[in-house]
């Protein structure tokens, strides 16, 4: 199991943030973000949320791991994305 680590040392200005910098080269015409919230930080990874000002997408998911280990979760991700959903009511 990976050891947490509880602290990060952020930029002054978000736009030189690791996930927004990622975030920009992803979607360049996309909206910036208004803030970045760290959700989980481990040793070898970290997930960020970008809070955006857009409406209709309010908020992005990012995540710094091991290459090896992204390609893993990308795989998984779209294996459940596939599969039809189901509603309960």
């Amino acid at each position: 199991m990976a050891k947490s680590i509880t602290t990060e040392v952020l930029p002054e200005n978000l736009r030189e943030h690791r996930a927004v910098k990622a975030w920009r080269q992803l979607s360049p015409e996309g909206p910036w973000p208004v803030g970045v919230e760290l959700l989980q930080l481990e040793r070898k990874s970290a997930t960020y949320r970008l809070a955006c000002v857009a409406s209709d997408r309010p908020t992005f998911i990012a995540k710094r791991c091991v290459a090896a280990t992204a390609r893993v979760e990308r795989t998984a991700r779209g294996a459940v994305a596939a599969e039809p959903r189901t509603t309960y009511a």
